[in-house]
């Protein structure tokens, strides 16, 4: 046997003749059940006229015809599916625009919640504080650098000193420190531990009404603020910025650390430790930052807390 026939025998598949001639009868327009069906019919008629002639509806033959129809329009369904997820312009899987997004060097993240820092510009308190003017301070509304009040620092800082902890009154900060080039200051408040760990707020914004909530702040010397990790029993801070400008500066005075979003949580009881174990969460819209993973006691108190995640310049 020559070389080529026998390569032609072994190796049929391969043979690019075999392969053209086939391709020459298929129709590749054949697609859905009604096409494909009449794409095998008008196949056998020409290939085998003599062999097959019965086409009445109750012919077994028929019957096969149409199953491989049906087949045929499943498998052609299931493919064209698969192939429109390996293009951006057509995948709605999201995990198949995740891998190619990964495939152009792109690492897709969720989104972060907005985040910044609101300045305490008014404060009063219902407990008699008495200035070095004998002026009593109960119920009366005090503003940060108030032009009309010469007295105004003086008031302010008094009133905060009687709700910051007896340990680190104003000057002997909690921590201190520097972020973004801007001398900083952490005071702890001498709050009621069972109180709240996020105050709730909303705001408009373009239109659009945003939940947020004032967190528990913290920070890095040299580095950038974050949220401390949700604790019953840990005291609520207040952060101090001085820019060296002055009190009427936007960067010197007393400040909140605020997020967008709302502060969920949800239990798991954990008996037995499983490797690689997976625990879905009911909630939505989580980001990528903000998750704190904590293991707790019977009554609720924590025992081991997270690492602080960076969050804010």
């Amino acid at each position: 046997m020559p070389v080529a026939l026998r390569q032609s025998g072994l190796f049929v598949a391969e043979d690019w003749r075999v392969i053209y001639r086939a391709f020459t009868e298929i129709n590749f327009a054949a697609y859905d059940f009604d096409t494909i069906r009449a794409a095998l019919v008008d196949y056998i008629r020409i290939n085998f006229p003599e062999d097959f002639n019965d086409w009445i509806e109750s012919s077994e033959f028929v019957a096969l015809i149409e199953l491989l129809a049906y087949l045929g329009q499943s498998l052609t369904f299931r493919v064209d599916l698969n192939t429109r997820e390996n293009f951006l312009d057509t995948a709605e899987r999201r995990e198949s625009v995740l891998r190619l997004a990964r495939m152009l060097s792109f690492i897709p993240s969720r989104n972060r919640a907005a985040t910044g820092l609101v300045k305490l510009t008014q404060i009063s308190t219902t407990q008699p504080l008495i200035d070095s003017n004998g002026n009593n301070l109960a119920n009366i509304s005090v503003r940060w650098d108030d032009a009309n009040n010469p007295d105004s620092f003086e008031q302010f800082i008094l009133i905060l000193n009687a709700a910051f902890s007896e340990t680190n009154p104003f000057g002997r900060p909690f921590k201190e420190g520097t972020v973004n080039r801007i001398k900083t200051q952490l005071y702890t408040l001498n709050n009621d531990p069972s109180s709240n760990r996020v105050f709730p707020f909303s705001s408009i914004i373009n239109g659009e009404n945003f939940d947020f909530e004032v967190v528990n702040p913290d920070f890095e010397d040299n580095g950038l603020f974050f949220e401390r990790a949700p604790d019953p029993i840990d005291p609520f801070h207040l952060i101090f910025r001085t820019d060296g400008r002055g009190n009427a500066s936007a960067n010197t005075g007393f400040f909140l650390l605020f997020k967008q979003g709302v502060l969920q949580k949800e239990d798991f009881r954990i008996d037995i430790p499983i490797e690689n174990r997976i625990l879905n969460l009911s909630g939505t819209n989580v980001n990528n930052e903000d998750v704190f993973v904590q293991e707790i006691d019977e009554q609720g108190f924590i025992i081991q807390k997270p690492n602080p995640t960076i969050l804010l310049g």
